[in-house]
């Protein structure tokens, strides 16, 4: 009984190895399509569209404004992005449908008049990180895991140093977005 179950594991465990192989050479196209970009070309421009919603907002016209109560709201310039189901379809192409719908909760944006518009803002990025790499941890016919290892300085206040984080990027619907997205700029 116990070489029954012995065997049975190890045939579980070299099944689920060869899922999640790295080196699997049978891969389908599109995860060699996807891995033509590095993973930090990936995920940093990823980062940078993320960076719309919580550090840096699309550039506006700040003198086409609208004043709501006591925000006032300028008009998206990018005419790529000018309203929200463009902007919308655009997210939706890069992460899934919980952290689009994560990040449109931050109500940066808002559409009026058919236009996009966001409020005046923004902060800076983390002047603390020093040092970040980027890895492909595993590659599977639907998924795959990234890790961001990123080192703070001494005087930053991170309790772990360096800190790892993992992006996970998974094929729904035909379409490879993130799944997983921890922002860290």
């Amino acid at each position: 009984m116990k070489k029954l179950l012995i065997i049975m594991l190890a045939a579980g465990l070299l099944i689920s190895l060869n899922a999640c192989n790295n080196s699997n050479n049978t891969k389908s196209s599109s995860i060699l399509e996807m891995q033509e970009q590095s993973p930090k070309e990936l995920i940093e421009s990823a980062m940078k569209v993320y960076s719309w919603f919580v550090q840096v907002p699309l550039e506006v016209d700040y003198n086409n404004k609208i004043q709501d109560g006591e925000k006032e709201w300028f008009k998206v310039k990018d005419e790529k992005y000018n309203t929200h189901k463009k902007l919308d379809n655009y997210l939706r192409t890069i992460f899934s449908s919980d952290i689009v719908d994560e990040l449109w909760n931050y109500n940066i944006y808002k559409e009026i008049d058919g236009y996009l518009y966001c409020l005046d803002g923004g902060c800076g990025a983390n002047i603390f990180i020093e040092d970040v790499k980027y890895d492909t941890t595993s590659v599977c016919e639907n998924k795959i895991v990234y890790s961001v290892t990123v080192t703070f300085s001494k005087d930053s206040g991170e309790k772990e140093n360096p800190k790892v984080f993992e992006f996970v990027r998974e094929k729904i619907d035909e379409s490879w977005v993130f799944t997983s997205f921890p922002y860290f700029w």
